[in-house]
Formats: C-alpha cells, sequence, structure tokens
C-alpha cells in the first residue's frame, strides 16, 4: 500500500526499538511500525547513552525522518532547575531542539497529526496546537499514580517529596489533558482514573503482545518450579523480586523445601545478586534472548509489586506462555482475568504464599490453569489490544476532522 502524503509527527519520551528490553518501548515500536506502514512519519525521540550506542537504525527505514533528542542525568537535573514549576519528571523530556522541531514541521505541511508515545510528551502540546494539526497521546500509565504509590511505601523526607510531586502531577496532568484531542490508554482502570479530568476523548487498547503459544506445546516439567520476568533495572520490578524473597518465598520453602525460582530479566544490580546467591535454588539469569525457555519450565509466575503504574505486560506474556500468575492488586491491575483463567490477586504475604503452595502442590489444577490462560489470552485479550486497524481508526479519526 502506498504512504498517505498526510504526515504523522511520532514524538516518544524513550527510543522506540522491537530490540529494547522495556516493554513500553517495544510497545511504542508496534506503534510507530505500524504508523508508518500507511503514512509519511516524522520520529522524533529522546534517546539515553546506552540507546543510542546500541541503535539499529534500519528499524526506522519506513520513517520519512528521524530526530534523536540525547539525554543523560545532568540534562535531567539542568532541566529540573531550569524548569522549577513544572513537576520534575515532565521536565526531564522538555527540549528547545523539540520546539524547535516542531514549529518547522508545522510552517512545512498544512495538516498533521502529532502522536505521542508517554504522558511525558503532552507539554508539547502547549504553544504548539493549531487548527492544522491533531494531538494525540497514548499514556503507557498514569504518572500521578506512580507517584501516589512512591508516597504510599517511602518513609520520612522521602515520603514527603512524593507527596508534593503527586500532588503538582495531579495539576498538571488535569490541565495538560484536557489539550489534547484523543487519549489512549492500556486499560480500563487508566480510562477511570481519567475519568474526573474532562478528558475529549478516550480509547482503551490493550498492549500489543506476542502470539501465545499452541496449547498442544503445554506440559509441566517434572520439578515445581517459579518465575519472576521484567526488566531489573526497573524500581519496581526489583522491590517486588526482594519483597517475594524475604517474605513470601521463605513461607513457601517451609511448607514445599527448596522450590526453584528464577528471576529472568535484564541488568539485575549487584545487590540483587548478591541476595538471590544466599539461596541455592534461586537463579538470576540477566537478560535472555529467549525468556520462552525458562516459561517453559516455571508451573507459575509472580509479580508481587508493590509500586510503579500501569498495566503490567510481564503478567500478559506470562499468560500468554500459558503460565499461570499469582500477583498483587498492582501486579493485575487493568487486566481482568479472573483465577478461573489462571490469574490469581493476592496482596498478602500469607495469602499469597498459600497460593503459590497450592498451585505447585496440584499439577493437575496447574495444568489447567496454564490451558486457561491461554484461552483467555486468545480468546479475551487479543480482541481488545491497540493494533494496526484500531491505530488506522484513531489517525483516520483525526485526519477527517483535518479536511
Amino acid at each position: 500500500m502506498n504512504k498517505s502524503e498526510k504526515v504523522v509527527c511520532f514524538l516518544s519520551a524513550h527510543l522506540p526499538s522491537s530490540k529494547s528490553k522495556q516493554a513500553g518501548q517495544k510497545i511504542a515500536y508496534n506503534n510507530l511500525f505500524n504508523i508508518s506502514r500507511e503514512y509519511k512519519v516524522i520520529l522524533i525521540s529522546f534517546a539515553n547513552s546506552d540507546e543510542i550506542r546500541d541503535i539499529d537504525n534500519s528499524l526506522y527505514s519506513l520513517c520519512e525522518e528521524v530526530v534523536i533528542i540525547p539525554i543523560n542525568n545532568f540534562y535531567r537535573f539542568l532541566n529540573a532547575m531550569i524548569n522549577l514549576l513544572v513537576p520534575w519528571f515532565i521536565s526531564f523530556r522538555s527540549s528547545r531542539k523539540v520546539y524547535k522541531k516542531i514549529k518547522e514541521i508545522n510552517k512545512k505541511y498544512t495538516k498533521v497529526i502529532f502522536w505521542l508515545e508517554y504522558e511525558q510528551m503532552i507539554q508539547y502540546v502547549k504553544n504548539n496546537k493549531s487548527v492544522h494539526n491533531y494531538w494525540i497521546v497514548v499514556c503507557h500509565d498514569i504518572i500521578s499514580q506512580m507517584f501516589e504509590r512512591k508516597r504510599e511505601n517511602a518513609k520520612g523526607i522521602k515520603k514527603v517529596i512524593f507527596d508534593i510531586e503527586y500532588r503538582r502531577l495531579k495539576k498538571w496532568e488535569k490541565q495538560y489533558l484536557q489539550m489534547v484531542d484523543e487519549v489512549i490508554v492500556l486499560s480500563q482502570k487508566d480510562a477511570l482514573l481519567l475519568s474526573d479530568y474532562n478528558v475529549k476523548s478516550v480509547t482503551v487498547g490493550f498492549p500489543q503482545i506476542p502470539d501465545s503459544k499452541d496449547a498442544t506445546d503445554l506440559q509441566l516439567s517434572p520439578n515445581p518450579s517459579i518465575i519472576f520476568f521484567g526488566a531489573m533495572n526497573r524500581i519496581e520490578n526489583e522491590d517486588a523480586v526482594l519483597w517475594f524473597l524475604e517474605k513470601i518465598y521463605p513461607l513457601i520453602r517451609n511448607e514445599l523445601g527448596d522450590i526453584d525460582f528464577t528471576v529472568v530479566g535484564a541488568h539485575p544490580s549487584s545487590k540483587l545478586i548478591a541476595i538471590c546467591n544466599k539461596y541455592s535454588n534461586v537463579k538470576v539469569t540477566g537478560f535472555v534472548e529467549d525468556p520462552g525457555v525458562y516459561f517453559q519450565k516455571a508451573w507459575l509466575a509472580v509479580a508481587p509489586l508493590r509500586l510503579g503504574a500501569g498495566i503490567k505486560v510481564k503478567v500478559l506474556e506470562s499468560l500468554a506462555q500459558g503460565v499461570p500468575v499469582v500477583a498483587t492488586k498492582v501486579g493485575a491491575e487493568g487486566i481482568d482475568a479472573s483465577e478461573e483463567e489462571g490469574l490469581y490477586v493476592r496482596d498478602s504475604e500469607e495469602e499469597f504464599a498459600r497460593t503459590c503452595i497450592n498451585l505447585l502442590s496440584n499439577p493437575i489444577n496447574c495444568m489447567s490453569k496454564k490451558i486457561q490462560a491461554l484461552y483467555w489470552i486468545k480468546n479475551h485479550y487479543k480482541q481488545k489490544e491497540l493494533n494496526s486497524q484500531r491505530i488506522a481508526s484513531v489517525i483516520r479519526k483525526g485526519m477527517n476532522i483535518l479536511e
């Protein structure tokens, strides 16, 4: 299909990449790829030094133009100092170069769709919005909720700082989300969070995940085992694993003995590795090319998250691999699978451990939940994904308004 001459300016707070170890950047790349197959796309993205070093330019061959904005800790600190009235998490992605490029695009093209990946990028709507463009934002999570949870789990001066930032973010979101023409959220839970923000239009589109495996490929390994899957350089993931090891895993071991627990994900800290090394049956893999090998061995996955916000792709990918999941409310939020479909929600340490013990002690029930998890992904979740057809529909709506 020939590209439309109409232009989409794709702005992202993180470099979209199908090769990223971060789920959000893979989601962003899926969106970029689907859009660039149909439209002329100008990509403007922030990227840290590791992303710039490892960039694969072939991933962006369909883009008309690619503009990369380098970012580092000094850049973040400087922006926070310059923009004291702006929530610091938002100011990290402030750039005069981006503002200048947007103005150039608006001068060159009469009709532009601006597609924003991540909530931070809404800051560029102000002073740039006109009747000749249409602004769409994909909120991977609601940032104020992330800081609300940081506040709830912090102590002392940190609690005060996170409380101030939460209140500033809440005010900022209410002001800026009203400026965009279309907000896409990745779960119904996030749509409800925006219900009092007076947003013009909200679309719920679940993140695309790899196709699930076939039920005929499912099997139980001889030894019961547990997996945690996620990027380990994220604070919420490390906190989840440490809490599990300290409070929940010992309860499981007391009843079942040395159950294997594997932590799969890139960039584990030296602190996490040292703690895991205290257990003979706990393994930390670091980055793996194919996590499916570890999912195949696992009887269940755990998502004991206490921090963070937004839908957890790690939980969806576990279910898509035919692995039942025991999660906290934070880990399971936005995912409407039931216990019958392989998702167990437990917040207390004792209940979390007891559910894991029950699954690990009952291979017939565990196998049944594996099958039901696959069924839910294929027959329920996949129908609601933010796929190429739904993306095209949102952009088409904007193009029609600009006609």
